[in-house]
Formats: C-alpha cells, sequence, structure tokens
C-alpha cells in the first residue's frame, strides 16, 4: 500500500541497491512464506496497536518490487517500486513520520495518497548488522496522525526486532546446513570406515595364504637342512617359497599405485617380455590355463607398471577361465591410427553388460565373482589407474563365444 508517484527508487547500479539485494538472499527473502511470518505477523498487529492505526506492514524493496513480509489491516503483497513510499526514504538515516502525506512533496503525487487512502505515514529502516537498510516497518492510516517520543520508541524496537527474528532464523538455517553437512561427512567417514574394515579384512585374507606358505616352506628348508637333504629336494621346498613372495608382491604392489597413484614413465618396451614376466610372476596361479601370445609389438610404456596391469589381468583371466574346465587366454594387440589396442581375452563367466563399467571401481566385486575368485578388487582398478596415467583408456566387453575380454589403449605417436 506504499507509493511514491513516479519516483521509481531503483538504480540496480547503485551500490546500497546491490549491498540490499545480497542482504535479502542471505536472509532467504524474499522467497515464499517465511518461517517465522507467525512472529513478524505478531510484530506487525504491536507495532499498529503502538501507533493507534489500523494498517501497519513490514516491506521489503528487492530489485524493482516492494514485497509484504507481513501485513495488518490490508492484503497487497506485492507492487512496483515506482509506487512505493518506502522505496524513496528506505535509506534514509532516520525514521520518517509524516503527520500528513498530503503536505509532504516526497509522497504528495502518490496514488495512494491523491486516493486519500494514506494520510498518516511512518516508516522505520530495517537495518541489518552491517547497516543495510533491506526495507521499513510502516504503519499508515487514512487520516492525518502524531506519533508521540514513546511511540516511536516503541515502534523503533519493534523495527529492530522485526531485524532480529530475521537474523536468528538466517542462523538457525545456516546451523542446520552445517549440520546436515557434518552428518553427511559423518555418513562418508561410517562407509569410509566400514570400506577401509572390509579391505584391511580382505588385504590380510589375500596375504595370509601366501605368507603361510612361504613361512610353511622355510620351516621345512629349515628341517631339509638341518637334516641334510640334497639340493634336488630342497629346490621345490625353495620353489613354493619364492612362489609366495611373488603373490604377496602382486598384493603389495597394487596397494602401492591405489595409494599413490601411478606417475608412468613411459619408454619403448617390449609387450612380449612383460606377458613373459607376468606369466613368471604368477607361477601357478596359471596352472591349467593355456596362455598365448600373439605377435606382440614394442610399445611406448613404463615397463614395470605395464608389467603389473598384465599380471593383474592374466590372473583374473585365470581365475575365472580355470574355475570353468581349464581353458584359454589370450593376449593380442593391433595397431591403431595413434595408439596400440591391446586385449586380453578369455572364455570364462563373462562379466554382465551393466557391471562392465563398475569393475574398474575401487573394492568393486560383482556377483558371484567374489565367492568365485576372492580378492581385494584392486586390481581392475590399479589397471585403469596405470593406463589413464599413461594418457589411455580401458574397458571390458564379451569375448565372441562367451568370456570376457579386457582391452588397453595406449598412445603410441611414432
Amino acid at each position: 500500500m506504499s507509493a511514491a508517484g513516479t519516483h521509481s527508487g531503483y538504480d540496480l547500479d547503485d551500490p546500497r541497491e546491490r549491498a540490499r539485494l545480497r542482504a535479502l538472499r542471505d536472509f532467504g527473502l524474499p522467497d515464499g512464506e517465511h518461517p517465522a511470518a507467525d512472529d513478524l505477523s505478531a510484530l506487525v498487529a504491536v507495532a499498529a496497536a503502538a501507533a493507534g492505526v489500523p494498517t501497519a506492514a513490514i516491506h521489503l524493496l528487492a530489485g524493482d518490487e516492494q514485497r509484504a513480509l507481513a501485513t495488518v489491516g490490508f492484503e497487497i503483497a506485492a507492487l512496483p517500486r515506482r509506487d512505493s513510499m518506502c522505496s524513496i526514504i528506505v535509506d534514509e538515516p532516520r525514521p520518517v513520520v509524516v503527520a500528513d502525506a498530503r503536505e509532504d512533496p516526497r509522497f504528495s503525487a502518490n496514488p495512494f495518497v491523491r486516493e486519500g487512502r494514506i494520510r498518516f505515514y511512518a516508516a522505520f529502516q530495517l537495518r541489518t548488522d552491517a547497516d543495510v537498510s533491506i526495507g521499513t516497518l510502516c504503519v499508515f492510516d487514512d487520516r492525518p496522525h502524531v506519533l508521540g517520543a514513546e511511540q516511536r520508541s516503541l515502534l523503533q524496537a519493534l523495527a529492530d526486532r522485526v531485524v532480529g527474528v530475521l537474523e536468528l532464523d538466517r542462523r538457525v538455517r545456516a546451523l542446520s546446513d552445517e549440520v546436515r553437512a557434518l552428518e553427511e561427512v559423518r555418513a562418508g567417514l561410517r562407509a569410509d570406515n566400514e570400506s577401509l574394515r572390509a579391505f584391511a579384512g580382505q588385504v590380510s585374507h589375500d596375504l595370509r595364504a601366501p605368507l603361510s606358505t612361504m613361512t610353511l616352506s622355510l620351516e621345512l628348508l629349515g628341517v631339509g637342512l638341518a637334516q641334510g637333504w640334497s639340493p634336488p629336494d630342497l629346490e621345490p621346498v625353495l620353489a613354493r617359497a619364492l612362489r609366495g613372495a611373488t603373490r604377496m608382491r602382486g598384493v603389495v604392489e597394487n596397494l602401492f599405485v591405489h595409494a599413490t597413484g601411478a606417475p608412468a614413465s613411459p619408454h619403448p618396451v617390449d609387450l612380449g617380455s612383460l606377458v613373459e614376466d607376468a606369466r613368471e610372476d604368477l607361477g601357478p596361479a596359471l596352472d591349467g590355463v593355456d596362455v598365448t601370445a600373439r605377435a606382440l609389438p614394442v610399445v611406448v610404456a613404463d615397463g614395470p607398471l605395464l608389467r603389473l596391469v598384465l599380471q593383474n589381468l592374466l590372473s583374473n583371466a585365470a581365475k575365472f577361465t580355470a574355475t570353468e574346465h581349464g581353458g584359454q587366454v589370450t593376449v593380442t594387440a593391433s595397431r591403431r591410427d595413434r595408439s596400440w589396442l591391446v586385449e586380453v581375452a578369455d572364455h570364462g563367466r563373462g562379466v554382465p553388460e551393466a557391471e562392465r563399467e563398475r569393475v574398474f571401481e575401487a573394492f568393486a566385486r560383482v556377483g558371484e565373482h567374489e565367492a568365485l575368485a576372492p580378492g581385494t578388487g584392486l586390481g581392475l582398478a590399479t589397471c585403469r589407474a596405470i593406463i589413464e596415467a599413461h594418457g589411455g583408456r580401458i574397458g571390458l566387453r564379451e569375448t565372441a563365444g562367451g568370456g570376457a575380454t579386457v582391452w588397453f589403449e595406449l598412445p603410441d605417436p611414432r
């Protein structure tokens, strides 16, 4: 119901207007009914009673509109700033009290004043702690009126209380946001702790078997040496201990790459030689599986890291191929425009299409594969980290005739 004739009172380039809009956003205003609407309505009713008038409002100046946050005696929610009386005096340093608006040149042309709907007008600025005026607590009447000093003091206290209510709500909302954020962090930490607990258990499981093999083999080796066994008798015991050490090294290498990333130092390496190295490292893990490497090229890669990729892929392929009934694993490479495409194919159970991306996530285990071939769930995640460190890509598709083919692409500008 406040108005100002042709005066718009709104200039977005005015620093005061920008500060006002920022303050309103901080308060979450204006944006529908305020959570403290009942308290604000009560304050407006008290303001009207204190001034001895039938109408009062809390007006906010937001952009090119004046919006009523709470009212008593009328129900105008919003009107243009050009018709706002409050817009004229919102940045005045002190409250404005006009006994008869028809006699005040600032307001005499206002349509509400000309129509006789407003004669008495008093506005008390709503100032934030940062001294930004976001609107007014105003009281008005269609008859001239005078406010006494005590009434002015009470209305000023009510205006301050309005800002206090808004500030309290802002702080409550901020605190609620912080509590929600902390709850999310706590939930994330709880999930991380569960993952770490499961991971620690799985790593312990994976290390326990090769460590037991090494321990028993070394103990047996000690017995053999004490009893004077011949070298041919000692060799299989020593070989068993070395295989246990190799398996432990594979687990540790995967952990290291996962924890530190995979800083690659590419140089020309023979892919065929790396496959042979990986086969030798895996040893008995490949029993019953025929690994065939077909005409593998020299590629540009970090040799030790690429060997770890091949070791993981051959180990995975062997687990699931051997689980079926024994079978063949094939390693092939084909030239692309500026890269090499390397594929490791098995003919085991394969991986459902919906799970083919997830298997490259750390700690991911897919359905029945977990029971068939327990592990840390780091192997393929390690492979992806290494291949991406080389600027390449890695993926999984179905092998023709059944099974899984893991492929990776290595850039090679030569």
